[in-house]
């Protein structure tokens, strides 16, 4: 990863397997590998940059035996520096008993 600071413009491209971003921060990717892992990622690294970078690795849908790009898991420690460790913790969250339409006044 790269580090740019300041910087002009942010641009991301998101492809099946791959992330490209220019001026991009770590807790925006936090949400990226959330959606791609399908699992909750908290960003502890406390990086504050914005960075470019990409990131390459292979879909747990993709049974194409040809396909040699990584796990998401090791794409990320070895692309980017970075580790998706597992781990327990108390999430919060909201329970919605019912839903109603608001009544005019």
């Amino acid at each position: 990863m790269q580090s740019n600071v300041p910087f002009d413009k942010s641009s991301l491209s998101v492809d099946h397997g791959q992330i490209r971003a220019k001026g991009y921060k770590v807790s925006e990717l936090v949400g990226d590998l959330a959606e791609s892992t399908g699992r909750i990622v908290v960003d502890q690294t406390h990086l504050m940059g914005v960075y470019d970078f990409q990131l390459k690795w292979r879909p747990g849908d993709d049974t194409d035996t040809a396909n040699t790009d990584p796990s998401i898991y090791t794409a990320v420690k070895e692309q980017l520096g970075l580790m998706l460790v597992p781990s327990k913790s108390h999430v919060d969250f909201i329970v919605v008993k019912n839903l109603e339409r608001p009544t005019s006044n």
